[in-house]
């Protein structure tokens, strides 16, 4: 189980998000979530704001998170690279 929170770490504000992410093998998925919309095509998953949400102020200055169970079928390995709509993300 993970929670995921997304923070807009750039100068102007965020409206409408999407986090995704590769698995690093095509044996693990997201098997349940909240908080947001989830779709995965084969080990790409998506994530996308839920619907009403409202925008991220710039400079870390409002929060959004959503939380998923991952599921695997042998190793399960931490994906390394997130992206928050197509830039991958450099915060902590």
């Amino acid at each position: 189980m993970a929670t995921v929170t997304v923070r807009n770490l750039s100068d102007t504000p965020i409206t409408g998000w999407t986090v995704d992410w590769d698995w690093p093998t095509d044996r693990q998925s997201v098997s349940s979530g909240w908080g947001a919309t989830f779709h995965q095509t084969g080990s790409h998953v998506r994530v996308t704001a839920p619907e009403g949400a409202g925008p991220l102020a710039p400079d870390g200055g409002s929060t959004a998170s959503f939380g998923f169970v991952g599921a695997n079928d042998g190793p399960n390995p931490d994906p390394t690279v997130f992206r928050l709509n197509g830039t991958v993300c450099s915060g902590g």
